[in-house]
């Protein structure tokens, strides 16, 4: 009899628990009007300012919406973000400075109530403007440089810097900022074993503080085959006044270099003319010089000059 009490108990007790819990669900699905926060992004993209930036206001509305969503918003202590798009005639300059601006709230209750569709149904904007500072911006043209890592097929390389179109793109940026930079990089880029002409296409490293005028460049590599060249010079003093012979040990150097495959072997005849300033023979320490190679053809890589260094002797005068 006892166990039977306690049996009709439990089960009026389970009841009652179910009860509540469903008679709370309903009450939470219900619609209840309230006040609610928000934190306000504003896109205005303004020329000569930052495109968007925070409200320095929070963004207060009267709403309804269920019980589901009010216990949701204030269980997370935290304002729920909004991002509102405004026109740049709705931004009002401030005269205090000519980066504060104040947008009237009102006007900007169908876009609100717009973003929240569906969630809380907007009553009314119980603030009357939300102000907000946006950076003023500049331009500057910078040059695109490659971030590549490249590789080559054995007896293939490139005589050639990287292609890049548009080589230079107009960066705008925080005034400030842009004093600091000069050049954008691309993203990294891996080629390898290449044995062939390559293209492709790259973005550009912008960052969060930057914003360009393309968001990415067209490389072109071009992969030439090569042979390894041998040429005889004899070195020359330039610029030695009359009277003043200069010994050279050696006279003559080896000079190494990678050119293409197909160039003619007189091409380099009038090339690749070693010589010495005199002035740099009177100012070096002990008469030890390195060459200069005068007239020097583009399309070669890997130069080299044996020996490196010549001595310079100045002899007495004549």
């Amino acid at each position: 009899m006892h166990d039977s009490k306690r049996s009709r108990f439990l089960v009026l007790f389970c009841c009652m628990a179910l009860a509540s819990i469903v008679w709370f669900v309903h009450r939470l699905s219900l619609d209840y009007s309230s006040d609610f926060q928000y934190e306000v992004m504003v896109q205005a993209n303004m020329d000569g300012y930052a495109p968007q930036a925070l409200a320095s206001d929070i963004l207060l509305i009267r709403g309804r919406a269920s019980g589901f969503y009010m216990l949701k918003s204030r269980a997370k202590h935290q304002v729920a973000p909004m991002t509102i798009q405004v026109l740049p005639k709705e931004m009002k300059l401030s005269s205090l400075s000519d980066h504060l601006f104040a947008v009237a709230a009102l006007p900007l209750q169908e876009r609100i109530a717009e973003q929240l569709e569906g969630v809380v149904k907007v009553e009314a904007v119980l603030v009357d403007s939300i102000h907000v500072s946006l950076k003023k911006m500049a331009t500057k043209k910078c040059k695109v440089v490659f971030n590549g890592s490249i590789t080559y097929q054995p007896q293939y390389t490139s005589f050639t810097q990287v292609r890049l179109s548009p080589d230079s793109v107009t960066v705008s940026g925080l005034e400030s900022a842009l004093l600091h930079i000069d050049s954008i990089m691309t993203a990294p880029v891996s080629l390898k074993h290449l044995d062939r002409d390559m293209q492709g296409v790259v973005p550009l490293m912008f960052g969060d503080d930057f914003f360009g005028s393309a968001k990415e460049v067209r490389y072109e590599v071009r992969v030439a085959r090569y042979t390894e060249r041998t040429l005889t010079r004899e070195v020359t003093v330039v610029n030695q006044p009359a009277g003043m012979p200069v010994l050279l040990l050696p006279s003559q150097v080896t000079i190494r270099f990678w050119a293409p495959y197909d160039t003619p072997d007189d091409y380099y005849q009038n090339y690749f003319r070693p010589v010495v300033p005199y002035s740099a023979i009177e100012n070096s320490v002990g008469g030890a010089l390195i060459p200069e190679l005068n007239q020097h053809p583009v399309a070669v890589s890997h130069v080299s000059i044996d020996p490196s260094v010549i001595e310079c002797i100045i002899q007495k005068r004549i």
